[in-house]
């Protein structure tokens, strides 16, 4: 066996793009088809679950836990965090839960250093928690390999509809008007300066905030709404109040200080 055969049958086996689950196929999708030196790249992680079951948010609500992605990536390059599409709620009275369920692709921007060699392997471990009416923890051991060019990076045109729809579903940077939050005695209110909605829901960035199984009460007012979103209990009220607000269906990034409490329980 000459001595280039002998050093490919040491090598280790490259992890697999896609590993199959009984109840979740996890993939590990670049969206270009090559690297760059010097240009960031994405990195798409695609959960894809059996009818009725779901994985889990950032907070995963009552109950559950998030995705994580641990990386293993060449010397300079540098994995950035999870770009999390607007969840879904999962309510069992009197819990609730978010997270997604179907197919969700979780984005990561990669960046690259400006010398690379080619090949490139991008590997990750991923842990999630799938749920139905039991919960199983998953697991898996996922890479993929890019060739590095000089050229500009093109999208890889298997992917770019999976992509294009990810983004369409990741929380949008501006409400559309203005919020303002307040506390009350049990809870907090955020206000839009906005058209009414016919629908809302905030997904809160914090675990321990809200009680996650209680209706939030929507009302319409001049020029806009108020929801009323309940506290849990012995929570410590934030300086801000951050999270996804859900209105008639679309997602908004929501980082809006808190106006605190008077001594007779009003916002000052």
């Amino acid at each position: 066996m000459s001595a280039a055969l002998l050093l490919l049958a040491l090598a280790p086996a490259l992890p697999p793009s896609t590993v199959r689950g009984v109840n979740v196929t996890a993939s590990l999708i670049p969206e270009q088809a090559w690297i760059r030196p010097g240009r960031s790249l994405v990195i798409g992680l695609r959960l894809q679950m059996a009818p009725e079951w779901h994985t889990y948010w950032k907070n995963p609500g009552d109950s559950g836990l998030p995705t994580r992605i641990r990386w293993t990536l060449p010397q300079g390059f540098e994995a950035g965090p999870i770009a999390w599409p607007t969840p879904e709620r999962f309510a069992t009275n009197p819990l609730a839960s978010y997270g997604y369920d179907q197919d969700v692709m979780l984005l990561s921007e990669v960046r690259t250093p400006a010398q690379v060699g080619s090949p490139v392997v991008i590997a990750a471990r991923v842990d999630w928690l799938e749920c139905k009416d039991v919960c199983r923890p998953g697991k898996a051991e996922l890479a993929v390999q890019l060739e590095v060019t000089g050229n500009d990076p093109l999208p890889d045109p298997r992917w770019a509809k999976a992509f294009a729809d990810t983004r369409a579903r990741l929380p949008r940077s501006r409400p559309p008007g203005s919020l303002a939050a307040s506390a009350g005695a049990g809870g907090i209110t955020l206000r839009g300066a906005a058209p009414a909605a016919r629908d809302a829901y905030f997904f809160p960035a914090r675990p321990d905030l809200v009680e996650h199984g209680a209706a939030q009460a929507l009302t319409p007012e001049a020029g806009g709404f108020r929801l009323r979103i309940p506290m849990a209990a012995n929570a410590k009220l934030p300086d801000s109040l951050e999270g996804v607000l859900v209105a008639d269906g679309v997602g908004f990034e929501v980082a809006v200080p808190i106006r605190p409490r008077d001594s007779k329980g009003g916002a000052r």
